[in-house]
């Protein structure tokens, strides 16, 4: 196990947050992402932010000060981030759906956003992305649903933003996971499949055969 590896602090300096349709899979290589998953745009530059909590409710016994057993009772997990760019892709994301409709010709065409009835939602598997020393990581979520309000500002100093949490929802393992190509991910991957206990009963057969 390495002591002080510089190479292994990570800068999300730069990415890029990717939704699709409710359980769309996560590709199995990190090539460009395509159809159907949609960058959906700048994001403001405090990035995005993982919040993996853990509700535990501990059960206390006459005879002891401490608990004696503890129970996890919710594991909830949010990503939070704005959305710098108001468009349709955007708008949708953020109000749960809704359609847009085009009336008119060009170039006196007018677009109208109608958002989902009270008992609509949307829900979407969702990936960010990030690269940093030549390497790249995704954090994929396979069913994720906007929570909590939705409020946006019209001010003479600064854009339009759209500030979002997407709380994700249960799923079929993976419901979420993170892939890289990062050195020290991959060699530590290489190392524990090395040390794992089938592959030790494997040598040793190979040793015994020999």
């Amino acid at each position: 196990m390495p002591g002080l590896e510089a190479e292994n602090v990570v800068v999300g300096s730069f990415g890029g947050i990717h939704i699709a349709p409710e359980g769309t899979t996560a590709p199995v290589d990190l090539t460009a992402l395509a159809a159907p998953w949609v960058n959906i745009g700048y994001v403001g530059e405090d990035g995005v932010t993982f919040t993996l909590s853990r509700d535990t409710e501990d059960i206390m016994a006459w005879q002891s000060a401490e608990a004696v057993r503890r129970l996890v009772t919710a594991e909830p997990k949010e990503l939070t981030f704005e959305l710098l760019e108001f468009d349709p892709e955007s708008v949708e994301l953020a109000f749960r759906g809704g359609d847009l409709t085009v009336t008119g010709t060009a170039p006196a065409e007018i677009a109208t956003y109608t958002p989902p009835d009270a008992s609509g939602g949307a829900i979407h598997a969702v990936i960010v992305e990030w690269m940093d020393l030549g390497s790249t990581w995704r954090f994929y979520a396979k069913r994720t649903e906007i929570s909590g309000d939705v409020e946006f500002t019209l001010a003479r100093t600064d854009a339009i933003r759209l500030p979002l949490a997407l709380a994700i929802l249960a799923a079929d393992a993976p419901n979420w996971q993170i892939t890289s190509d990062a050195p020290s991910w991959t060699g530590a991957a290489a190392l524990a499949a090395s040390s794992s206990p089938s592959s030790r009963s494997g040598k040793a057969t190979a040793a015994a055969a020999a």
